[in-house]
């Protein structure tokens, strides 16, 4: 067995001890900044450590520009199987992989040493809350330069945790006994993990000719499925609550099979995939029932509209079981052990429940689906009618997806809305975007609020480059509004609440269009004709803004 390789740690437990202070390498005549022996064999060690990502499913990289990673570049342009995305900005480069692997692509990321990665940690919080694994090649320094004052060296070891336990720092120099270490660091951590790997390098920062050690990924453990049988919790009739990436599988067909046969309503979010599917349409609602129901299902992340929180902490408080299924819904922010059921979604919908096809009476209906809208509302109730059932859209965080669901009716959106809700930042929307428009090569909208711009204006490059069109609709309200609703507020003066929460920005969307070479649509509440007449004769990436500042 390799050094460290113990199955009862985990996979940074492992590794602790070799990369601790200790065992640190430390030349007799210290630090040096010249070129050093051991080139080849540090070519060598960076061709078998790219050929290993690709042998664990590696299919593209997100390349941020600088020179300590240029071997690791070189090593991955080698390779035909891949594809390299240039993106300048590390912390868009980030969200921009991160889109990707929602999309079912299997990307890794490259930044040169000191400050780059940093740059990655906001999406790596939401890759963690969210169960989305990615590669992480950070260049390095040689060790020795560490804290002795070298330019653009900083300790990157074990840099993002907690977000990412899985750490190794791989010496490329020490040939193919390294990379069988890392081959046995690989099989232990699971696929579904993301992995730091930081790789120290020397000058020269080139690659020398030859072919990679031939080196064999160790093949991952077998993992048991864990799967209850758990029938007995669901007696009587129930609601299924369902939050952003609940239909991370498809699982629509058997949970209208188990919605019928429970007798039981269903709550979703658009983002979750599930609230515009034509064969869910009869079995939902759109506020929690007056009725309590006998047991909630919760699929997904914790619900974002302020009514279904509420409903979940009387129903809590009330003895009623909230289980979990799903790996987004395996923790509950009110019951720190509370009931969840381990696999796929679906084979534990089949387990809870026998197929019928008998009807039963459930919770609903709460709320008459005929309600006068707002105009702001009817406006986006109205973008919604104007995207294709196959398009895919992105919503924002704050108000852009609670305004989205309170306007638009359960069928009447696209199926296919992703939204971050894994830790609800408002950062790196666009780059997102971007990077699920490329993954899943449809035509893409993006909702999102005017700071979430602001926060990442600099991504409408990668749209502006995108083959994918992308339509990037503005909800301008001025700033901040969903901080309107603070019980600060009305102690606070109303120059305070603007300058520290509403934060407006007054940018100028037409200029910004210009500047990125966009089309731009300025569309007021009521002038619903100029939106549909746009989407329908637009075929190009552009900006939309709808302007709410005067409601």
């Amino acid at each position: 067995m390799v050094q460290g390789a113990s199955p009862a740690r985990t996979p940074t437990e492992n590794w602790k001890k070799s990369n601790s202070k200790e065992t640190r390498f430390w030349p007799k005549q210290g630090c040096t900044l010249r070129d050093r022996s051991g080139h080849q064999e540090q070519s060598s060690g960076i061709r078998g450590l790219i050929d290993l990502l690709i042998q664990r499913g590696v299919t593209d990289f997100i390349v941020s520009p600088g020179s300590r990673s240029t071997p690791l570049v070189m090593a991955s342009l080698e390779r035909a199987e891949l594809k390299l995305h240039a993106v300048a900005d590390e912390r868009a480069a980030a969200f921009y992989a991160l889109g990707l692997r929602q999309g079912g692509r299997r990307p890794g990321l490259i930044a040169t040493s000191g400050s780059a990665p940093c740059h990655w940690h906001p999406a790596l919080a939401e890759a963690a809350a969210s169960q989305l694994d990615l590669i992480l090649l950070s260049a390095d320094r040689p060790v020795d330069l560490r804290e002795r004052g070298a330019p653009q060296t900083i300790d990157q070891r074990n840099l993002f945790a907690p977000q990412i336990d899985a750490f190794f720092e791989f010496h490329a120099k020490h040939g193919e006994p390294e990379l069988v270490r890392l081959s046995h660091f690989l099989s232990q951590t699971p696929k579904t993990q993301s992995i730091h790997l930081n790789v120290p390098l020397a000058k020269p920062l080139a690659l020398d000719d030859g072919p990679p050690p031939k080196v064999d990924l160790i093949p991952e453990p077998e993992q048991a499925s864990g799967e209850m049988q758990t029938r007995q919790e669901l007696d009587g009739p129930g609601l299924v609550l369902a939050g952003s990436r609940a239909h991370r599988e498809d699982c629509a067909d058997r949970l209208a099979t188990f919605l019928q046969s429970t007798g039981s309503t269903l709550l979703a979010e658009s983002a979750s995939g599930l609230r515009h599917h034509p064969g869910l349409q009869g079995f939902q609602e759109l506020t929690p029932p007056q009725t309590t129901p006998a047991w909630v299902l919760r699929m997904g992340h914790w619900p974002t509209a302020t009514p279904w929180r509420n409903a979940l902490i009387q129903w809590s408080d009330a003895g009623v079981p909230i289980i979990g299924i799903g790996p987004e819904a395996q923790k509950n922010p009110l019951q720190k052990d509370a009931p969840f059921l381990p696999g796929s979604i679906r084979s534990q919908l089949a387990t809870l429940c026998a197929p019928s096809s008998e009807l039963h009476t459930y919770l609903g209906p709460t709320r008459s689906i005929n309600r006068r809208l707002p105009p702001e509302d009817r406006l986006l109730e109205t973008l919604a009618n104007c995207l294709e059932p196959d398009s895919i859209l992105v919503l924002g965080n704050s108000l852009s997806v609670r305004r989205f669901d309170e306007a638009v009716r359960p069928g009447h959106g696209p199926e296919q809305v992703y939204c971050n809700r894994g830790v609800c930042g408002i950062d790196g929307q666009l780059a997102f975007t971007a990077g699920l428009a490329k993954a899943m090569g449809r035509r893409t909208t993006c909702l999102l609020g005017d700071v979430s711009l602001f926060h990442d204006l600099n991504s409408l490059q990668l749209l502006r480059e995108s083959s994918v069109p992308v339509q990037v609709v503005v909800l301008n309200n001025g700033g901040g509004r969903i901080f309107d609703h603070l019980p600060a507020t009305s102690t606070m003066s109303p120059a305070d609440h603007r300058r520290f929460f509403q934060t407006p920005q007054q940018l100028d969307h037409h200029a910004i269009a210009r500047l990125f070479q966009l089309p731009y649509l300025c569309v007021k509440p009521g002038e619903s004709d100029g939106l549909k007449r746009w989407f329908e004769t637009q075929k190009n990436t552009s900006l939309i803004e709808l302007d709410f500042t005067a409601q």
